[in-house]
């Protein structure tokens, strides 16, 4: 797709349309917006036509910290390091001498990490964050609340347990500010799995995403304070009917990732369509006030 095309396809062509054949690529049906049943449906719902409650400070991985610390409290936040707006400040005089990971704030790429300050070409590094500081991520997902977000530079301490790895990602949906489903990304620099819970903490056999090679219905021994967890989430997730919060299970220690409301920019596909449909019957949408059209 050239770059003429490719402005027009993101930025020209209306929302629903433009959501409507990504749907259908990825999900394999067509959804119906005027009358939503599955999860994937009323994801898109929420997105392009419910009530605009998500705030951008929900989504901006730097102002949601003021939101959380106000929230549950600043212990559960990442040690954040440093903050620029402009790719060419980073110097490499003023890397840690720590474990630390390079991301942005506005989007959701995968941030660079380094275990020590020679693991990345710090030019190529700046290169791929100034490209990025110019992508504004609505445009290509459509997700309204990063339309405002403004782009910053984050380094934050590298998490890592007793073994030196990245501990896993506990990721707890919430529906009406109760935790209904547990998502968990397991052993991220060994097998790599994941697996997904019930409220009850037993697996679901169900995959979410372009990947379903990863999923695994099997038991695992859930986390040793996922109760506290679920209590973090249920404060986090209070006054909103839908968001994912993703928390760091490091060894004891508890820490917040990011609050998530469409996974995968709400392409990311629920397979089989049984479990589409259940999801979806936990989320009630009459309970967001509709726009008038």
């Amino acid at each position: 797709m050239t770059k003429l095309l490719k402005f027009l396809w993101h930025h020209i062509v209306p929302e629903e349309i433009y959501s409507k054949i990504l749907f259908r690529r990825f999900w394999k049906y067509w959804m119906n917006l005027d009358n939503p049943k599955t999860f994937g449906e009323k994801l898109h719902w929420i997105k392009l036509r419910g009530e605009k409650f998500i705030e951008s400070k929900y989504v901006d991985k730097f102002l949601v910290r003021d939101f959380v610390a106000k929230t549950i409290g600043e212990e559960y936040l990442i040690n954040l390091l440093r903050v620029y707006e402009h790719e060419r400040d980073i110097k490499y005089s003023d890397l840690p001498n720590t474990p630390f990971i390079i991301k942005t704030n506005h989007d959701s790429g995968i941030g660079f990490i380094f275990h020590n300050k020679e693991d990345h070409d710090l030019n190529m590094v700046r290169k791929i964050l100034g490209k990025r500081l110019k992508i504004n991520h609505y445009y290509k997902t459509k997700e309204y609340p990063y339309k405002e977000v403004k782009p910053k530079i984050l380094i934050e301490s590298l998490l890592l347990n007793q073994n030196k790895e990245i501990p896993n990602d506990i990721k707890i949906y919430c529906f009406h500010g109760e935790p209904q489903l547990v998502y968990c990304s397991l052993d991220r620099l060994g097998e790599d799995y994941r697996v997904i819970l019930d409220k009850d903490l037993n697996p679901i056999s169900m995959s979410w995403g372009k990947n379903p090679e990863k999923f695994k219905n099997k038991r695992i021994d859930p986390p040793r304070r996922i109760n506290e967890m679920f209590n973090l989430a249920r404060k986090l997730s209070a006054k909103l009917p839908l968001v994912r919060i993703d928390l760091y299970d490091q060894d004891d220690q508890i820490f917040f990732g990011e609050m998530t409301f469409f996974q995968g920019s709400g392409f990311d596909p629920i397979f089989p369509l049984e479990a589409d449909k259940k999801l979806g019957s936990l989320l009630d949408i009459t309970r967001i006030n509709r726009r008038s059209f």
